[in-house]
């Protein structure tokens, strides 16, 4: 049996200290993670933009590497990290 998965990072960058994702999901369309400040910014489908403070690495990392980013980041991070509105 062969499962078709759609690859969810459509395109990854690193400038610098800056890891940017560009994402298919039904919520969000980009992130960026600056391992220097640890903030995480998520632009969503709707054009809304909001840093999230204080992410580690590595709960950036598990984002990334998730199967779904959408479900991370509604689980994992939107609620539980502080965050501004940009």
């Amino acid at each position: 049996m062969c499962i078709y998965t759609e690859k969810m990072i459509l395109k990854e960058e690193v400038i610098g200290n800056v890891i940017k994702n560009y994402i298919r999901s039904s919520n969000m369309k980009y992130s960026e993670y600056n391992t220097e400040t640890k903030e995480m910014t998520i632009i969503f489908n709707n054009d809304k933009t909001y840093v999230y403070l204080n992410i580690p690495h590595t709960e950036y990392t598990k984002f990334r590497l998730s199967e779904s980013q959408g479900s991370y980041f509604s689980k994992n991070i939107s609620q539980k990290y502080k965050y501004e509105k940009k």
